[in-house]
């Protein structure tokens, strides 16, 4: 009964210091990091329609520079900006850049049809491939 007790015992202190250290880790400077995938939005948007579970572990968590042409630029109700990139059919489905409202300011002075580069972390595919805490890049 004492093992049992002393191993669950440090299960728990192993597990709040592991649950610790993942919680006050620092977030990534996504502007000054270095990308771990650049590639084109068409690219990418085929690489998770294609094979997600292979594009997931390719891509997910990762940060990603992307370039590709404005489909379209949106503000949501939180004043956060969304640019979507094209990918090539048609409308169904696109590549979503999500800025924050400071650093969606400077997104808000592009165009539908310019071609850009951003950087952001692939949170994954829905009917978009996301792309959250978007930078654009020069």
């Amino acid at each position: 009964m004492k093992k049992i007790l002393i191993g669950v015992l440090a299960l728990i202190i192993v597990g709040g210091i592991y649950f610790a250290t993942q919680y006050f880790k620092p977030h990534k400077n996504i502007e000054t990091a270095k990308e771990d995938v650049s590639i084109t939005a068409p690219n990418l948007f085929s690489a998770f329609s294609d094979n997600e579970a292979k594009a997931n572990t390719d891509y997910l968590d990762k940060i990603i520079l992307v370039s590709g042409e404005i489909n379209e630029v949106t503000v949501d109700d939180s004043s956060n900006v969304n640019v979507y990139l094209n990918v090539g059919n048609d409308g169904f489905g696109s590549v979503s850049c999500n800025f924050s409202s400071e650093e969606g300011q400077k997104a808000l002075n592009y165009k539908n049809g310019q071609v850009v580069k951003i950087k952001g972390v692939c949170t994954g595919f829905l009917m978009d491939v996301v792309l959250n805490k978007c930078v654009l890049v020069d």
